[in-house]
C-alpha cells in the first residue's frame, strides 16, 4: 500500500513539472504581442541607426503583419515565435543585431532531441553532403533534393531569411555550420527524416536516416574538431598559422601561443606565413592587436572612427556610474557619440615576421576576424587571398543583449558603428587581392591538404 501511495505521487510529481515545462514554452496572444512591442522599443533605443537598410516605413508594415498573425492564435511556442520575429529581426541586414534559438535549442538537445546527422556544403550552386554521422552509408558526393517531401532551395530560403547577416554570402556561411540547428527551428524536424538525393552521375534515390542525439554528434566530431588555432609547416620554406577564433576569454593562452608560434618560424627561417582566419568568426580585438604587431612595424589603427549610441539601457548593462556620467555629458543631442581614432606605433618585438604575409578569408570570416583583415588590407601589411569576408569592413557592431520577458527569447543589438582604417564605406567586406574559392577546396582536398593546395597555387 504505501509504495503504491509513493507510485501515485511520484506520477503527480511527474505531471506537474511536466505541465510547467510545456507552459514554459507557451505564451498567449497578449503576451506574444508584448514580446512583439518589447523588440521593437529595444531595437530603437538601443541601435545607433536601426532602419540603415529597411526604412521605419516598410518596418512598420512588417510590424503590423506580424501583429495580424499574431492575433490568429490564442497560445503561441518559442518555436513560433522565434519563426516569426527572426525573418523581421534579420530583415534589418545587421550580423551584430539577431533574435536567438541557442537557448531552446540546446534545452531540448540536452534531453531526447535528435537531430539531423549531416552536414551540408553549397558547391557549385547544389546542397552537397559533407559529413555523414547516421548508421546510412550515403554515396559520396550526393546532392540533397528533398527533405520530408519539401524541395531544399525552399528549405534554404527560408532558413537564409532568419539569419541576421549584411549579405547573403555570410548568411549561407553561418547556414552551412547550423542547418541541423535551423531544420528544428523553423521546420520543427527530429528523430527522422526522409530524403530523395542525388549522385553524381544525375541518378535520384530516396533514403531514410534516424537522427542522432548530442553525445552521438560529439563522438563522431571529436576527431574534426580544430584547435582555436595552430602552427603548421605543410611545405618547406612555409608557415601556415591558422586561428579560428580571437576569443578574449583566451588571451593569456593565445599571447602565449603566438609567442612560441613566432619563435619557432624565425628559427626555421621561414619566407612565407600563411595566416588563416577562414574559419574564424570573431572575438576580441585585442586579440587581434596582438597578433598583428608580430607581422606589421609602423603606426596602425584598428579603426578610422567609431560611433556609438548612447542610450540608458546599453549603459547601464554595459559601463559604470562613473562611465556612464562622462558619456552622459559627452553625448551630443542625437545621443550619438563620434570617436575619431589616431594612429598608434608597433612596440619592439624581436620575433615580428619580415617575410611575405598572406591572409586567406571566406564567406564565414566574421566580426573581429574582420577587422583584422582590414588592418592588413589597409596598411598593406600583407595579400588577402580566398573570398570576401562574410561580415563588412565598416560595419555597426559591439552586442548589447537581451531577453523577450514572455517568450524568453534572446537577442542582441548593435550599439557602435565602425568605419574601418582606411575611412571608407563601401558596404562590402574585405575583397581578396587572390580570389580562391576556400570552401570548395576544404570540401575537395580536406582540412589539412588543402592547406598545400592554397599555398602551391600562390607560389605557382
Amino acid at each position: 500500500m504505501k509504495k503504491r501511495y509513493l507510485f501515485l505521487i511520484l506520477i503527480v510529481i511527474i505531471i506537474i513539472l511536466f505541465s510547467l515545462n510545456i507552459s514554459a514554452q507557451v505564451i498567449t496572444q497578449d503576451e506574444a504581442l508584448q514580446d512583439l512591442d518589447y523588440l521593437v522599443k529595444r531595437l530603437e533605443e538601443v541601435h545607433p541607426n536601426i532602419y540603415f537598410h529597411t526604412s521605419k516605413n516598410i518596418s512598420e508594415e512588417k510590424i503590423t503583419k506580424i501583429t495580424d498573425r499574431l492575433t490568429e492564435k490564442d497560445r503561441w511556442s518559442s518555436l513560433e515565435m522565434y519563426g516569426i520575429l527572426s525573418p523581421f529581426v534579420g530583415s534589418f541586414k545587421d550580423a551584430h543585431t539577431y533574435i536567438s534559438i541557442k537557448k531552446q535549442f540546446n534545452d531540448a538537445y540536452d534531453k531526447e532531441l535528435k537531430i539531423f546527422p549531416l552536414d551540408i556544403k553549397l558547391i557549385d550552386d547544389k546542397i552537397m553532403i559533407e559529413n555523414n554521422y547516421s548508421e546510412v552509408e550515403i554515396e559520396k558526393n550526393a546532392e540533397i533534393i528533398t527533405i520530408n517531401g519539401i524541395k531544399i532551395n525552399e528549405i534554404i530560403d527560408e532558413m537564409l531569411d532568419s539569419i541576421s547577416s549584411e549579405n547573403e554570402i555570410y548568411a549561407f556561411a553561418v547556414l552551412e555550420k547550423t542547418f541541423p540547428v535551423y531544420l528544428w527551428a523553423l521546420f520543427d524536424f527530429e528523430h527522422e527524416y526522409d530524403l530523395l538525393l542525388r549522385n553524381n552521375i544525375g541518378k535520384e534515390f530516396p533514403i531514410n536516416v534516424k537522427g542522432i542525439s548530442k553525445d552521438v554528434r560529439i563522438d563522431n566530431t571529436k576527431k574534426d574538431t580544430n584547435k582555436n588555432w595552430r602552427l603548421d609547416f605543410p611545405i618547406k620554406g612555409n608557415a601556415y598559422l591558422t586561428i579560428n577564433t580571437f576569443n578574449g576569454s583566451l588571451k593569456k593562452t593565445f599571447k602565449r601561443d603566438i609567442k612560441k608560434y613566432f619563435k619557432e618560424i624565425n628559427e626555421r627561417e621561414i619566407n612565407n606565413l600563411f595566416i588563416d582566419i577562414s574559419e574564424n568568426g570573431g572575438g576580441n580585438t585585442d586579440l587581434a592587436k596582438y597578433l598583428f604587431e608580430y607581422i606589421y612595424d609602423g603606426s596602425y589603427r584598428l579603426f578610422k572612427e567609431v560611433r556609438m549610441k548612447y542610450s540608458d539601457y546599453a549603459f547601464h548593462n554595459r559601463f559604470n556610474f562613473f562611465t556612464n556620467l562622462y558619456y552622459h555629458f559627452r553625448k551630443d543631442r542625437d545621443d550619438i557619440i563620434v570617436f575619431t581614432s589616431t594612429k598608434e606605433e608597433t612596440k619592439e618585438n624581436d620575433l615580428r615576421f619580415d617575410g611575405d604575409i598572406y591572409l586567406i578569408t571566406s564567406n564565414f570570416t566574421f566580426s573581429t576576424a574582420v577587422d583584422f583583415a582590414a588592418i592588413i588590407k589597409d596598411h598593406n601589411a600583407g595579400i588577402i587571398i580566398g573570398e570576401e569576408t562574410g561580415g563588412l569592413a565598416s560595419c555597426y557592431g559591439d552586442i548589447i543583449t537581451d531577453q523577450l520577458p514572455n517568450s524568453k527569447l534572446s537577442f542582441g543589438i548593435s550599439y557602435k558603428y565602425f568605419l574601418r582604417p582606411a575611412g571608407f564605406d563601401d558596404g562590402r567586406g574585405v575583397m581578396p587581392d587572390i580570389n580562391l574559392d576556400i570552401s570548395k577546396l576544404k570540401y575537395q582536398y580536406g582540412e589539412d591538404n588543402y592547406k598545400k593546395m592554397v599555398i602551391r597555387l600562390i607560389n605557382l
